[in-house]
């Protein structure tokens, strides 16, 4: 019930459809890998800030590629993560294995020449909030936004 996302249709068989500017990335943790979207910031040679997404309980990332665009030619480097066992990420949802994938890709994010590590943000969506609010707890996050939060 806490997790209905893992529920919709498995994704695992449709292709990923290559979007410009737009990398898929699998940070690992314990389970598996958590599949993730990486958004280059537009025009940024070096150092954009970034900002971890995080979407509600019945979506998956790819429901959310657009804000990522939109932010993306904003100049900011978007990585939308995605929780363990919704989409094509292995695993099964619980609050470790979604703290665990997400410290996966914040430290993925932080690692990129690209990405100012000294601005990288969260915005988390109902279920996203819990999850970047526990993230925030563990690194350490320049602005952390919880939309709709429980």
């Amino acid at each position: 019930m806490l997790f209905p996302g893992a529920d919709l249709p498995a994704l695992a068989a449709i292709p990923f459809m290559p979007v410009e500017r737009v990398e898929r990335i699998h940070p690992p943790f314990s389970a598996g890998s958590a599949e993730a979207l990486f958004s280059h910031a537009a025009d940024s040679v070096s150092e954009a800030p970034a900002l971890m997404f995080a979407h509600g309980n019945g979506e998956l990332i790819t429901h959310n590629l657009s804000i990522a665009r939109k932010l993306a030619d904003l100049g900011l480097a978007v990585l939308l993560a995605g929780y363990p066992g919704y989409g094509r990420s292995d695993g099964t949802p619980s609050r470790r294995a979604i703290t665990e994938a997400f410290l996966s890709g914040f430290d993925w994010l932080h690692a990129l020449v690209q990405v100012d590590q000294g601005r990288i943000g969260g915005f988390g969506c109902s279920l996203g909030a819990a999850a970047l609010a526990d993230l925030a707890q563990a690194r350490s996050l320049k602005a952390l936004i919880l939309q709709s939060p429980f």
